[in-house]
């Protein structure tokens, strides 16, 4: 099917491009309306956010509507930067269950009924590329991935192949700013907005069972992919040490689904620990702010808790230049070994070599290490 689609891309192509021929420069056009499209999840929302800041310092009378799957409404629903958030499960990357047909046609219908003036993604595949042109939005700016991109009005040439050539996901982003020849504020951050109400479920907890003085070091075992979690008996040796040493007080952080994970862990400890596993995300950024240092492997939840406090990232099968934390208080731990960095997304239920050697390769006294550095700023 990709190929069908392929080929007709390239033989509609003569024709788009004498289309654009006609078209206004980018530059010069009068861009009132935006739409993107940020599919993809929690991690990539919460790195997309200082992007969005200057797309609004750079268009700031547009209506900006930006297009995400569920999973990450509570990151983006309060952000000042957008004038509109559209909810919508894209089937390509949609983990859980397929999104019907008829939704899909429905969307794309409602959608090009808005004729938006700009048209802005991240991803190069057809998944993606598919929605922009079928937006009929007046100009589509993205990246160009396996050739799609001959249906956008400006591209990147997308490699993520080439492991010398990959960029960090913020980088990612305001890229496509810079091929717009926007500027960048160096004053930007990374920005997750928390509610009261999340606010104050998190002080009543911590009123009730810590001390203002208390150390308080928040971990998350888990990561939606078994092979790019860190073992529980390492987290628990960790933990240990961190309680000998410091008289820290250990939170395990996780969903309900991998609550036997969280568990795994305590089991190995000596010292007592604390499980969470009923937050929401804006509940979850509410209790991380209280902690002095956040451990985690590679996923959404950790750089959301790099936000706000000295994070440690376990990064296995990732792409390091791309999935590293961006928050210069945070570190990211990997050991490079021959089959990382792997396609993880596509072969998500299994690892080729059936052990993660990426995983394994990080050691106890590396986190050790990073904790103490980090505990020290």
């Amino acid at each position: 099917m990709r190929h069908i689609i392929k080929t007709m891309v390239y033989l509609a192509f003569p024709f788009y491009k004498l289309k654009a021929i006609f078209k206004k420069d980018i530059a010069q056009a009068n861009i009132n309306s935006i739409l993107i499209y940020r599919f993809d999840f929690i991690g990539d929302m919460v790195l997309t956010s200082l992007f969005l800041e200057n797309l609004r310092q750079a268009y700031p009378k547009a209506k900006i509507s930006l297009v995400a799957g569920p999973w990450s409404k509570q990151i983006i629903e309060d952000n000042p930067n957008i004038d509109e958030l559209i909810i919508f499960t894209n089937p390509y990357f949609n983990r859980r269950k397929k999104t019907p047909f008829k939704n899909t046609l429905n969307f794309i219908k409602e959608i090009r009924k808005r004729k938006f003036d700009l048209v802005i993604a991240f991803r190069g595949e057809l998944g993606t590329i598919l929605f922009q042109y079928l937006t009929k939005g007046k100009y589509k700016v993205g990246y160009d991935y396996q050739g799609y991109g001959k249906l956008l009005d400006k591209k990147i040439k997308d490699q993520p192949k080439l492991k010398d050539q990959i960029t960090h996901e913020v980088d990612r982003t305001l890229n496509i700013l810079r091929l717009l020849n926007k500027p960048i504020s160096k004053d930007s951050k990374l920005f997750m907005p928390t509610n009261l109400e999340a606010s104050q479920k998190a002080f009543e907890f911590y009123n009730k069972y810590y001390d203002k003085k208390d150390l308080i070091i928040g971990i998350h075992p888990g990561g939606d992919w078994l092979y790019k979690c860190w073992f529980p008996k390492r987290f628990a040796k960790v933990a240990d040490e961190l309680i000998e040493k410091h008289k820290a007080k250990i939170i395990l952080f996780t969903p309900p689904t991998e609550r036997w994970l969280a568990e795994k862990v305590q089991f190995h400890m000596k010292g007592k620990v604390k499980i969470i596993d009923n937050l929401n995300l804006k509940e979850f950024s509410a209790f991380v702010k209280r902690c002095n240092l956040f451990i985690g492997n590679d996923t959404g939840t950790t750089h959301l808790a790099s936000v706000f406090t000295p994070t440690i990232s376990l990064l296995g099968p990732g792409y390091y230049e791309r999935c590293k934390l961006f928050p210069q208080n945070s570190i990211t731990i990997r050991n490079k070994v021959a089959c990382a960095p792997c396609d993880q997304g596509t072969s998500h239920q299994r690892c080729v070599k059936h052990f993660p050697y990426c995983m394994a390769a990080i050691s106890v006294r590396e986190v050790l290490n990073a904790a103490e550095l980090l505990l020290k700023c």
